[in-house]
């Protein structure tokens, strides 16, 4: 009898994370084709629930950045965290014509960004390991 093992399920090769809202920091930045954005540090909204992170705030961040950088028939990538997926957010960029794409959430291995963010770690992690 054959039988098919599913590597990728065994405990060895399953890697666990922390999905809890105690974050210290959150980071925003973009890449495209040989380029990058600044990178932008979103503090706390006082205003939010648990002095949380906000659409609000990261709607700021889009109003000072994506009209720096968007160019016209490009398409918008993002994660699909909270603050990313509101009304406002999606009015924001359709007001401006910016194309979203929409996709699963939890779906690391589908945006690019997320191996920079884990670079980015790894490299905090070397050389700063008391944060």
């Amino acid at each position: 009898m054959w039988c098919y093992t599913d590597h990728r399920l065994d405990p060895a090769n399953i890697s666990t994370y922390n999905k809890s809202k105690d974050l210290s920091i959150i980071i925003w930045a973009t890449i495209w084709k040989h380029h990058r954005s600044n990178i932008v540090f979103i503090t706390r909204d006082p205003e939010s629930p648990k002095d949380g992170y906000s659409a609000n705030l990261y709607l700021q961040v889009l109003e000072d950045q994506v009209l720096t950088i968007y160019k016209l028939g490009w398409r918008w990538q993002q994660d699909n965290a909270s603050i990313h997926t509101v009304n406002k957010v999606f009015k924001y960029f359709e007001d401006l014509g910016v194309i979203v794409l929409i996709w699963p959430a939890d779906s690391p291995n589908l945006n690019c960004i997320e191996n920079v963010w884990s670079m980015l770690k790894d490299y905090i992690n070397k050389h700063y390991p008391h944060l």
